[in-house]
């Protein structure tokens, strides 16, 4: 059944991609596919683990989108994306995700700006990968781990992606650049669940910078928080972040506070990394973070995880990597996770 699946798909993607075609729209096939050995240990774990695993630089993922022009510079937009677990074939991020968990929206852009609607990539999270070396990577990015994994203790009760959404991008003007989303219940007698998100992006040359909010209603939120926020009515994160290019070098600086409502816990997460360009073949990778955290009295937390890889570049789409990460929390066991992978992007 999942190899008559495959070319089920495949067969929809050559037929779109025609049909696009001679109506005058375009259809594109992309991806990544990453894939590592290694063995992973966070801190306060019992044992490493070995393993083939996913995702060391990049979540794999394929997926395919396009657009129709419709006259006066508006086009019609649609993005289609999947998840892959590279070490056993299954859609998702976890047996759980639906089939297209990454992206499935339809939208309309022009010079208005971008507006879509459907489950979509969260800004907030494209903002953390945007402004780290390790970019969206769920093994490496420090910031990443210690926002969504349930293995470093999730800082946020949101998900990297946004369910029954829609986000309006407006156009770059001078640099500046405006984000907004909301995400709906879509519960009966409910117009919507209260998930906002607004963020402002600038970049000037080889400056950037972003700052933004994001507020949950935790109990009506479509994933489940983690087990220490479950009590929690509300969840509010405010994020700034800025890099500067050097050529030789790209520095990042972060910055992100976490909230909640009911629950004294809150999250201060720091973080600082660079992007080491040794010459075009060859680059090094280093972040740190440190999230501190605080549950109204002390005791308080301290939460550090350092990443550093080097990463050799085959060719414009294909990578190899070697990669230690350090994980330590206040009183626990330290944790190491080393890896060697190859990335192929398509």
């Amino acid at each position: 059944m999942k190899k008559i699946g495959v070319l089920m798909i495949g067969s929809a993607v050559l037929c779109a991609s025609a049909q696009a075609q001679s109506s005058g729209g375009q259809v594109d096939l992309f991806g990544a596919l990453d894939s590592f050995v290694g063995s992973t240990k966070v801190s306060g774990a019992t044992a490493s683990t070995a393993k083939v695993g996913n995702g060391g630089l990049t979540s794999s993922f394929w997926g395919m989108k396009g657009n129709e022009d419709l006259g006066g510079g508006v086009h019609a937009i649609f993005d289609l994306q999947s998840y892959v677990l590279i070490q056993n074939g299954q859609a998702g991020r976890t047996t759980h995700d639906s089939f297209f968990s990454y992206n499935a929206y339809v939208g309309l852009s022009g010079p208005f700006g971008t507006v879509t609607f459907g489950q979509q990539a969260n800004p907030l999270f494209l903002a953390q990968a945007r402004f780290n070396p390790f970019s969206g990577s769920i093994t490496l990015n420090p910031v990443i781990v210690q926002s969504y994994l349930a293995a470093y203790g999730r800082a946020l009760a949101g998900d990297d992606e946004m369910s029954n959404a829609v986000i309006y991008q407006s156009p770059v003007a001078k640099g500046l650049s405006t984000t907004l989303a909301y995400s709906f219940g879509n519960v009966a007698g409910a117009p919507g669940t209260n998930n906002v998100l607004a963020m402002l992006d600038y970049t000037n040359n080889a400056f950037a910078a972003t700052a933004g909010m994001e507020r949950i209603k935790i109990p009506t939120y479509p994933n489940a928080p983690a087990a220490n926020l479950g009590a929690a009515s509300d969840q509010l994160t405010v994020h700034a972040a800025a890099s500067y290019d050097f050529t030789w070098i790209k520095l990042y600086a972060e910055y992100q506070r976490t909230n909640n409502g009911g629950v004294a816990r809150k999250d201060n997460i720091g973080q600082i990394g660079a992007t080491i360009r040794i010459n075009p073949f060859n680059n090094i990778l280093v972040s740190w973070a440190r999230d501190y955290i605080t549950y109204g009295r002390a005791p308080h937390v301290y939460h550090n995880t350092a990443s550093i890889a080097y990463d050799y570049l085959l060719s414009a789409r294909t990578d190899t990597y070697l990669a230690y990460s350090y994980d330590k929390v206040s009183d626990l066991g330290t944790g190491n996770t080393v890896i060697a992978g190859i990335r192929h992007r398509f």
